[in-house]
């Protein structure tokens, strides 16, 4: 049995809400890039940003799987020493939900048939909002602020 304090344990929490908040930065960075490389306005600042991107896109996709699984182990990590046990709460469906983002994005990455790869792309983004919804609602719920 694990036995922590309970300022590490909360800590173990906060560090899974960042390491699911850097994961999701990906998306959100590819989503700002795509936006940028339609809009019509070219001016300094658009193409310094769009440079920069070019770079930190890469770097922060390299990194999104490392993320992912420092979630699921600290948060996990996190639940057991809090509760000492394993409970159903929303801590809990919060875990499910990124092991299943763990899944599918474990999935598109070995898969080499491309006929599913756009359904279980949408359904990782899908599984990502949810993921961040459920976050807060898990922060709320368990009175952190």
């Amino acid at each position: 049995m694990i036995i922590l304090p309970y300022k590490t344990s909360k800590l173990l929490g906060w560090m899974t809400v960042t390491l699911v908040l850097l994961s999701t930065l990906f998306y959100i960075l590819l989503w700002i890039n795509k936006k940028l490389q339609k809009s019509k306005i070219d001016n300094l600042f658009i193409s310094s940003l769009k440079k920069i991107l070019r770079k930190l896109i890469p770097f922060i996709h390299s990194y999104h799987p490392v993320f992912g699984t420092a979630a699921l182990i600290t948060g996990i990590t996190h639940g057991y020493t809090l509760l000492q046990s394993i409970e159903i709460h929303s801590g809990y469906f919060l875990w499910l939900f990124i092991i299943t983002l763990g899944l599918s994005g474990t999935y598109m990455k070995l898969t080499k048939i491309r006929t599913n790869y756009t359904r279980v792309k949408v359904m990782h983004r899908i599984l990502m909002v949810m993921t961040i919804f459920i976050m807060i609602f898990h922060i709320l719920d368990m009175k952190y602020f």
